[in-house]
């Protein structure tokens, strides 16, 4: 279960813009984007340099292939190892994303579970599958070929690649509350 931090800033969270063009998001102070998509994706030079300097400035990017089918996360990965020049690896275990350790209310995603579409077609067991490029040895973008989104509202669909709803919500969760943690450190970092 998710509980608030007791820190004065968890209390008065900032409005936030639902929707922001790609090509804006350099100066943008929101601590996680996602990027959604089914098809292949070419990004145009002003989408790589906002998104360059919003992962420089702290920024955290979730890229996910909506219902895992696609090539949507694969091309935008594609674009941002060679833009970052640093290759995207799978997130370990460690990692508080996966094991929920220095998040308060985070959980331990070492073990997940996939929907049945997804096992049979996939032959996933329990790891999860998202991966990293990181700057600074933070992840600042996280690739999801599978899907989360549709997996987190419990869309009954077969034909899913994804996570049960369970597993979707707590590896988002762990996901906001990362992002969200590293953006503080690194607000405080700069104005200290």
């Amino acid at each position: 279960m998710v509980q608030e931090d007791d820190s004065p800033e968890s209390k008065e969270l900032p409005e936030y813009e639902l929707v922001c063009h790609l090509d804006n998001i350099g100066e943008s102070t929101l601590p996680l984007i996602h990027l959604f998509g089914v098809e292949s994706f070419d990004l145009t030079e002003e989408q790589k340099n906002a998104i360059k300097q919003y992962v420089h400035r702290g920024g955290t990017i979730l890229v996910e292939t909506i219902g895992g089918q696609g090539t949507f996360s694969l091309s935008i990965e594609r674009q941002v190892q060679e833009l970052l020049q640093t290759p995207a690896i799978p997130l370990a275990s460690t990692d508080p994303i996966i094991s929920g350790r220095g998040l308060k209310g985070g959980y331990d995603n070492r073990r997940v579970r996939y929907r049945r579409f997804a096992v049979l077609d996939m032959a996933v067991r329990h790891r999860p599958r998202l991966a990293a490029c990181f700057v600074k040895d933070r992840p600042t973008v996280i690739f999801s070929h599978e899907d989360l989104t549709l997996d987190t509202m419990g869309v009954p669909r077969w034909g899913i690649r994804g996570y049960t709803q369970q597993s979707a919500t707590q590896l988002l969760t762990n996901l906001v509350l990362s992002a969200r943690k590293q953006a503080r450190q690194i607000r405080e970092t700069d104005d200290g």
